[in-house]
């Protein structure tokens, strides 16, 4: 599949009147994609690949090995210990967030007037449904904790439709014969990848199996009397938007007239650098469903003065500052980071502000985008800080109040003359679009 996107990409550069395809690309932050299994996470990799012609870099796809069955006595590499809750630095910095923040059910949604609470850091679950992401995602790895009473079994289902049953749509992952132990936690680490699946309980395979499947959809949690907790997933196969040698890929878009300083955009030491504005970085290629993240830095010499930017998305190419804008600008009021000022870092511009600033100025963050038709969701250090589903009328002018779901490009801001700003490991995957959304 990725050879034959790449064909297709070489013969589309070639012709003038190529529309911007969308790239499936292979992997972000980390190594080859056929080292990435529950039981052996890949390294991270620097991400300064060479970029083909200004497309995401790809790299060759590896050997489908041969699915084999788990030995009846097989035993993990190493002594398996519950993940923490909390991500630590090296897993934001691999590209790990947080679907469940440990207090609230932010980000999820079930049936109406199902009794799904939040109680001691953990989810409990109700008495039956689903409770299901507001977002899809297609290929990842995927832990979770969970403990049961009694004879409750704790199903996931995996890429789930997000109408319906999800029994009938999803893979599902049931630890029924597995004799977890109830009244305990365990641990699952799943591989979702094409058509692959592997998952671990408590750091044994449970399965390995290639089946038929929805390419994305939601995860969903089974209901009965079961605790989730530590819900943290990793995207997978996604491709470098930027070489870290130069501005391949990427074109300026000055703004009409152009204003006494312009943006001044850069390349040094692996990072994408701004200074100045206003002014755009355009990316040479479009998506409409896709999953983004990139690690971002805003430079500040005055605790008081607070570098504005933004990152846009479904843009109108060489028009300046359209589509949908992820603020950056980590201000809060009254000294209350659940306060931010002018949405926030991570906050959907004249849509929904962040729900608390995560990321300081002087320090690098990540920022993770999720796109699935009108469902819009960020996380800044794998926090989930927005979850939003565009209610308005579809249309091309997200500045008018539409709903833009046509594919568009991906565009950095220069906000204004105090622009300081660093970016580097800027990464997407495409989604397929799901119906209803």
């Amino acid at each position: 599949m990725r050879q034959t996107c790449l064909v297709l990409l070489i013969a589309c550069l070639a012709a003038a009147s190529c529309s911007p395809p969308q790239v499936p690309p292979p992997a972000k932050k980390v190594g080859a994609p056929s080292k990435e299994t529950p039981a052996q996470p890949a390294a991270k990799a620097a991400a300064k690949g060479p970029a083909t012609n200004g497309a995401p870099a790809a790299k060759p796809a590896a050997k489908s090995a041969a699915v084999k069955p788990p030995g009846p006595k097989a035993a993990p590499a190493k002594p398996f210990v519950l993940s923490a809750i909390e991500l630590t630095p090296q897993q934001v910095t691999d590209g790990w967030i947080n679907l469940f923040d440990g207090t609230s059910l932010f980000g999820w949604s079930s049936a109406p007037g199902s009794a799904w609470t939040v109680r001691d850091g953990a989810i409990a679950a109700a008495p039956s449904g689903w409770l299901l992401t507001h977002q899809p995602f297609t290929d990842f790895r995927l832990r979770l904790q969970f403990r049961t009473t009694g004879a409750a079994s704790a199903v996931v289902a995996l890429r789930a439709k997000p109408d319906g049953d999800p029994t009938e749509s999803g893979f599902l992952v049931d630890p029924a014969k597995s004799n977890a132990k109830p009244g305990e936690w365990h641990a699952y680490d799943i591989l979702a990848r094409g058509s692959e699946y592997v998952v671990l309980l408590d750091g044994r395979q449970l399965l390995r199996t290639r089946r038929f499947s929805p390419l994305a959809g939601a995860l969903a949690l089974s209901g009965g009397a079961i605790e989730y907790r530590a819900i943290q997933l990793r995207p997978l196969d996604m491709a470098c938007m930027f070489n870290g040698k130069s501005l391949d890929g990427w074109r300026r878009v000055e703004r009409s007239p152009v204003p006494p300083q312009p943006a001044e955009w850069s390349v040094r030491d692996g990072m994408i650098h701004v200074e100045k504005g206003p002014g755009q970085l355009e990316s040479q290629y479009a998506f409409d469903d896709f999953i983004f993240q990139a690690d971002i830095r805003a430079n500040s010499t005055d605790p008081a003065r607070h570098p504005n930017s933004g990152i846009f998305f479904r843009g109108d190419r060489d028009i300046f500052w359209s589509g949908y804008e992820v603020q950056l600008r980590n201000e809060f009021s009254g000294g209350d980071p659940s306060k931010p000022v002018d949405f926030g870092t991570g906050g959907l511009y004249h849509r929904q502000p962040a729900r608390r600033i995560v990321a300081k100025d002087n320090q690098w963050f990540t920022m993770t985008i999720s796109a699935s038709g009108r469902r819009l969701s960020v996380w800044i250090d794998g926090m989930p800080v927005t979850s939003y589903r565009d209610p308005g009328p579809e249309g091309l002018n997200v500045r008018e109040g539409q709903a833009r779901l046509l594919r568009g490009s991906i565009s950095l801001q220069a906000h204004d003359p105090t622009t300081n700003l660093d970016f580097r490991s800027l990464c997407i995957a495409p989604m397929p679009r799901l119906s209803g959304k």
